[in-house]
Order: structure tokens, then sequence, then C-alpha cells
């Protein structure tokens, strides 16, 4: 995928640590051969969609998993009290 291949590109240019992040990790098709292929380190991916497709696999060990629940809370907190869901943005 495109991830894996850009993760290559960067391993090839030098790079000692080659570290990606997916806001929902489906993980279909050849994906959890493709990330235990590939050089990345370490992939972040969100809750929202379980990455069951990775159990049992050595992509598993470099899946970092991000709770999304509490920024979904707080934009829902703020749509129900009519405050700004876009200051939710601001770090």
């Amino acid at each position: 995928g495109n991830i894996t291949q850009a993760a290559a590109a960067c391993a090839n240019e030098g790079a000692h640590t080659v570290v990606a992040a997916a806001t929902h990790g489906l993980f279909s098709g050849d994906a959890p051969a493709n990330i235990s292929n590939s050089p990345l380190d370490a992939l972040f991916v969100t809750n929202t969609v379980a990455p069951f497709r990775l159990e049992g696999t050595a992509a598993a060990d470099r899946l970092m998993v991000c709770d999304a629940a509490p920024r979904f809370a707080a934009a829902i907190r703020a749509i129900h009290t009519e405050a700004s869901v876009s200051a939710l943005n601001k770090i």
C-alpha cells in the first residue's frame, strides 16, 4: 500500500526510523503482510476501527492504537452545549 511504499522510500533514502499514522486502520487485502515486510518501526492509528486483521501478525507488534473516544466526547459535548467544535483543534 501507499504507507508501506512511502516507508520503503524513506528507508532507501537513509531514514533510521520510519513512523506512520493513519486515522482509520482498515488493514484490508495484503496490508498485514505489507506492513510486516516493511521498514515501518511504528504505525499509529485510532481505535475507530478495530485492527482485528493484524492479530497474530508481525505487523501487530508495530501498531500503536490511540484512543479517539475523548475527542469524540469533546465534540459531542461542544455540539450539545452549542460551543465551538473548531476550538477543539487548538493544541
